[in-house]
């Protein structure tokens, strides 16, 4: 067995937000951590290897209310012996775990285990909730009653909207005065986003009911799409490949992703081209082929539109 080994990278106060990063090394597994507290809110964001399935328990642990985001690896949650919660690649959801709860919590081997999670001591949430809106009877009351539960039945995509907030989290490096500020209001647009995507607040109630079955064709629609960017893609094409209607389609991939279906396609693009343009190695006609567009003055057109300024000027050309 190797010795464990961990060690701080560095350290930030600042009022009462407390920044630590660190590093552990421990039985062949390596990982970098971000840990920020404030407001009895816990802030963790983690980057793991693991080189086999890892069994965690928690037994003991303090009531805690967790949003945890799943970014890169599969993993499970055992409650009492039973699987309560699965979170795969790129999903979400939010859970109460009660004091004494014999919980197992069970990754995958990967080599890039990704999560971030942000808990809440239960009077803070129930302050949380006192402004909000929030239809899931099932969750208040099971809190009431000590029982852990699941705002979701199901795990959910994480969106653009929700992996942007995540990164402004990660990579704040405001001045002191604002710092508690901005992590407070960031942790409530993300909060906000789940919300919606669960189908909580007026007019925020789903439009289309998804089973699991239907969760994972539209997951898997967008990593296909994710990986054929040249090709022309249509609504009808996608949903005869994958067996979906086309009214499912259109109305689940929103409900989920927070975007239309090709405007997912459109912002995967786009972005795929900005990386392209920062390398400088290539022609921005090259660049509009590889990100899926035919005629370069329409990709120069789509681009300033969506970012503001012209391909030529992202690049310095």
């Amino acid at each position: 067995m190797d010795a464990i080994q961990s060690g701080c990278l560095s350290t930030r106060r600042s009022g009462n937000v407390m920044i630590n990063r660190y590093r552990i090394n421990e039985m062949g597994i390596s990982a970098d951590v971000l840990e920020i507290f404030f407001s009895d809110i816990v802030i963790r964001y983690s980057v793991a290897s693991l080189p086999f399935d890892l069994a965690v328990n928690a037994d003991g642990v303090e009531p805690t209310v967790q949003m945890h985001f799943g970014l890169s690896g599969h993993e499970q949650s055992y409650l009492n012996g039973q699987v309560s919660l699965s979170i795969l690649e790129g999903q979400h959801n939010l859970f109460f775990v009660n004091a004494g709860s014999e919980e197992l919590l069970v990754m995958e081997r990967n080599r890039r285990f990704i999560t971030f999670e942000v808990n809440f001591r239960p009077d803070h949430f129930h302050g949380l909730l006192k402004a909000t809106y929030m239809p899931f009877q099932h969750f208040a009351e099971a809190m009431a009653e000590q029982r852990s539960v699941l705002l979701g039945r199901q795990s959910l995509p994480v969106t653009f909207e929700m992996r942007r907030v995540i990164e402004n989290i990660i990579k704040c490096d405001l001045p002191d005065h604002l710092l508690e500020f901005y992590l407070q209001s960031k942790v409530n647009e993300l909060f906000a986003l789940q919300l919606q995507q669960f189908g909580g607040g007026p007019g925020l109630i789903s439009s289309v009911r998804l089973h699991a079955s239907d969760v994972e064709i539209l997951t898997t629609i967008k990593r296909d799409m994710d990986s054929t960017l040249v090709l022309p893609h249509s609504l009808e094409g996608l949903a005869y490949i994958h067996g979906i209607n086309t009214d499912k389609l259109k109305k689940g991939f929103k409900q989920l992703f927070g975007h239309t279906v090709f405007g997912y396609l459109r912002h995967v693009r786009l972005e795929q081209a900005r990386l392209y343009l920062l390398q400088k190695d290539r022609t921005i006609a090259e660049i509009a082929a590889l990100s899926g567009y035919k005629n370069p003055q329409h990709f120069s057109k789509v681009y300033k539109a969506h970012y503001g300024v012209l391909p030529r000027e992202t690049t310095g050309q």
